[in-house]
Order: C-alpha cells, then sequence, then structure tokens
C-alpha cells in the first residue's frame, strides 16, 4: 500500500509539472501568432479609430465629446477602448498600434493565468487543464482575436475576473473584494455595450449568493435557464412586433427592428436568414434560431480548414458540457465546483440570449468571451468524469 501511494503521488508531481508545461507552452503560442501576425484592424477599429481622433480634438473633454457623438447604441458604453486608442496615439506615435496589440497581449496572458488559478481553486483535476490548454491552443477564436485593435481581449478578462470575484467570495464579501467587483462592473459598462448582460447575470450571484445557491446547485439549472431565455424571447417579439407594426414608439428599437423585418439571423450570412412572417411567433422564431445559431461552430462558408479546427475545438467542448450535465450529481463535488458551474453556465445562457435579442455578428467575434467560461466549464465536468472513474477504479 504504501509503495502504491508513493507511485501516485510521484504520477501525480508528474501530471501537474507537465500540466504546467503545456500552460507556458499554450499562452507562448497563442501570444507569438499574436505578435507576428502583427496588429490588425476591422471595420469597428475603424469607428473606433475615428471616435478616437475626436476625443484627441476635444482635449479629453468626454462629456462634450459624448454629446457631439450619436450611436445607435450609447458611445460611453465604448469609453475604454477609445480612451486606450487616444492615449496610445498621444504616447507612442505611428507605433500606436503596436503598443495596442502588447496591452491585447497582456490581457490574453492574463485570461489564460487566471483560468488557470481558477482551476486550481477549484481543484480539477490536473488531466483536466491539460485538456483545457490543449483546447486552447487549437481555439481558433484564440488565435484571430488578440491581434485586432478591438476590445475583444480586455473585455473576455474582466469578464473572467468578475466570474472568479463571484465564485470564489466566501461568506460576507469583504469591503476590498466587493471594491474589486465594483471596479470590474464599472470597466465592463465602460468597455463595450455586452457588458450589460455580464452585470445582470453576476450582480445578483454576487450580492446575494444565499438566495441563489440553490437554483446553482440545481441538476436542472441549464433546462431552467433555457426556459427562462424562451420566455424573455416570447416578451421581446411581442415588443418587436408591436414596434413593427406602429403599435409602439420606440426609436432607439429601430436599428434592430430592421433585423427583424429582414429574417436576419447572422450578421451578414444570408444563408442564415430567414422569411419573417410579420407575426409574434415570426419574431420569436427568428430569436430561437439565433440562440441556436450562436453556439453553431461553423457555417458552410467556411474554408474545409476552419471548419475542421472549428469542429476540433467544439466537439469535444460541448460533448463534454453535454455529458457532465445529463450526469451532474451534486453530492458528488464540492461546494466551490458546483458554484462555478451554476455561475458559468448563467453566464453563458445569460450573455447568449443578450445577442440573440440583438445581433450576433458575421464571424461570431461577440461570442469570443464565452469561449474561456465554456472551455472552464468543459473542463470541470471531465474533471469530475476523471475523479468518478478513478473513485470506481
Amino acid at each position: 500500500m504504501a509503495l502504491r501511494w508513493i507511485i501516485g503521488q510521484f504520477q501525480e508531481r508528474r501530471l501537474a509539472q507537465s500540466e504546467l508545461v503545456l500552460f507556458w507552452i499554450t499562452a507562448a503560442a497563442i501570444l507569438a501568432f499574436a505578435w507576428l501576425k502583427g496588429p490588425a484592424t476591422s471595420l469597428d477599429s475603424g469607428t473606433f479609430q475615428g471616435w478616437a481622433n475626436g476625443l484627441t480634438n476635444q482635449n479629453f473633454n468626454y462629456l462634450k465629446f459624448f454629446s457631439n457623438n450619436d450611436f445607435f447604441t450609447p458611445v460611453y458604453t465604448y469609453t475604454v477602448i477609445i480612451s486606450q486608442i487616444a492615449i496610445f496615439k498621444a504616447l507612442f506615435g505611428t507605433f500606436w498600434a503596436h503598443a495596442f496589440l502588447v496591452c491585447n497581449m497582456v490581457a490574453t496572458l492574463a485570461t489564460l493565468i487566471l483560468a488557470r488559478k481558477i482551476c486550481r481553486d477549484a481543484e480539477l483535476h490536473p488531466i483536466a487543464l491539460c485538456l483545457l490548454w490543449s483546447l486552447f491552443l487549437i481555439s481558433v477564436d484564440y488565435l484571430t482575436w488578440p491581434k485586432f485593435i478591438l476590445s475583444d481581449p480586455l473585455f473576455a478578462f474582466l469578464v473572467l475576473w468578475s466570474t472568479w470575484l463571484t465564485v470564489f467570495r466566501t461568506g460576507h464579501a469583504g469591503t476590498r473584494r466587493t471594491g474589486l467587483f465594483l471596479v470590474s462592473l464599472v470597466l465592463l459598462f465602460l468597455t463595450r455595450p455586452a457588458g450589460a448582460p455580464v452585470i445582470f447575470v453576476l450582480a445578483p450571484l454576487f450580492f446575494a449568493p444565499s438566495l441563489l445557491d440553490r437554483l446553482l446547485h440545481s441538476r436542472l439549472l441549464l433546462v431552467v435557464l433555457l426556459l427562462l431565455s424562451l420566455a424573455i424571447f416570447l416578451g421581446f417579439a411581442n415588443v418587436a412586433h408591436m414596434q413593427i407594426a406602429g403599435r409602439l414608439q420606440a426609436p432607439s428599437l429601430d436599428y434592430f427592428m430592421d433585423f427583424f423585418k429582414q429574417g436576419m439571423i447572422i450578421h451578414d450570412r444570408h444563408e442564415t436568414w430567414i422569411v419573417y412572417s410579420g407575426t409574434i411567433t415570426g419574431a420569436f422564431e427568428i430569436l430561437c434560431w439565433r440562440l441556436i445559431y450562436f453556439f453553431i461552430p461553423f457555417v458552410m462558408a467556411f474554408s474545409s480548414f476552419h471548419i475542421a479546427m472549428k469542429l476540433l475545438f467544439f466537439v469535444p467542448v460541448y460533448g463534454l458540457i453535454a455529458v457532465g450535465e445529463l450526469r451532474y450529481r451534486t453530492k458528488t463535488i464540492s461546494h466551490s465546483v458546483a458554484r462555478l458551474r451554476g455561475v458559468l453556465l448563467c453566464l453563458i445562457i445569460g450573455i447568449a440570449t443578450y445577442h440573440s435579442l440583438l445581433l450576433i455578428d458575421y464571424d461570431w467575434r461577440y461570442r469570443y468571451p464565452l469561449i474561456a467560461p465554456m472551455l472552464l466549464l468543459a473542463a470541470l465536468h471531465f474533471s469530475d468524469l476523471t475523479k468518478s472513474r478513478k473513485n470506481v477504479v
């Protein structure tokens, strides 16, 4: 027995060392890929640069800047990236884009380090962490978006940081932890409009944990969340129908109502669009298809290599989550793991529902902040499967 225990300890130590090496290989590969590709721009990048130039011209007078810029979403919800670009241009001149890229790389590395900390705090099996880094390494999203002049890497970090603060608070949150959480919420709100659902999901879970712990531990939590999403869709479909029919006057919704009229599912992906029937049922159908397509890995317009990479990543992620949810047992896992699973599910479904209501981007870029949470959920379930099998043996 003693020899078996020594061998087991040695194997565990070797596995932990291998996991750490794989983590740094993954981090180095993702960061090196971004740096070698160099700064990249999108249409949104151009918009942010224009706003940054405007802010500079206003001598960083934010009130005057915001009052002079209209957009279908409030410009102040992009304050962080506008300020970043304006400051980097002032400090680094023509090298500002590379400074921004470095900032994105730091945010990406911080996200990976935080993901590892969450796994270790939840005491996930080292094999699950090895799987986690392997999947990060082949994630098309993590090999794509860090190089862009966009807020995605920073936003993804803020989402995961706020999640960690929520999950691993114990009892009455101290002043320091509460302060950090509130700062995180403010930054989420000022980084991009998609910060709204993150705040809506995490704030109640942080400030009223005892009221929601029972729900978070429920085996049927995913079913409950999906039913809640459908209820929200039904209510919003009614609002959309009234707005389109002229029985409701809400100009702020006009931009998004045009998407319903077009039967838009994925922005500019016309092969995903359907015919809008002009009824509440028709609007509800569009919203349901958007939720489904939010999680679909690819469309046939992708290249064969892109499709293969997406399948190689999403099949094990979705598969592990599905199997883990089907065999989920609260009695076999710790409170922190159960809470992590619950918060991750709420976050994933909450953000997916929000984007289904408004807009799903052409490149599924809005799914990027959920890649790490989905990977953590898959790793959590894989760890539980691994430990269960070990206990049986």
